[in-house]
């Protein structure tokens, strides 16, 4: 008997500690995130702005020598870029429905195989 009555005693006192201890750690311990010192953010910012500044600053004291254009090594290099002509595009709308492209075809040979076929006896449509 004397159980149950320490019982009816004990459970509401650990939830009321358990309530204390949360709402302690909540609005009294934990500083408040949302409050920012606006002179602390002043002096972070001034310090990557001068940060910013002393590299503009590198920058345009940076010469390059012109000499290097001049050489016979830049001279011997060779261009192997690739002029790529122009491809068919695809569909104007390619969301719409196949077939509501307003009929466009052109005629090519498909190869299948060793065989070809013409495309345009097939009934498809290609661009």
């Amino acid at each position: 008997m004397k159980t149950t009555q320490l019982n009816k005693i004990m459970i509401p006192i650990i939830f009321i500690g358990v309530l204390g201890y949360f709402g302690y750690a909540l609005f009294i311990k934990a500083p408040n995130p949302a409050v920012i010192d606006p002179n602390a953010l002043v002096e972070m910012t001034s310090s990557a702005d001068s940060n910013v500044l002393a590299l503009i600053e590198k920058l345009r004291s940076a010469t390059i020598d012109q000499t290097i254009f001049s050489s016979e090594s830049f001279k011997s290099l060779k261009d192997f870029s690739i002029v790529f002509s122009p491809e068919l595009q695809g569909r104007p709308n390619p969301f719409a429905p196949i077939g509501s492209d307003g009929g466009v075809t052109t005629e090519q040979t498909a190869v299948v195989g060793t065989n070809t076929k013409d495309v345009s006896k097939t009934g498809l449509t290609t661009r």
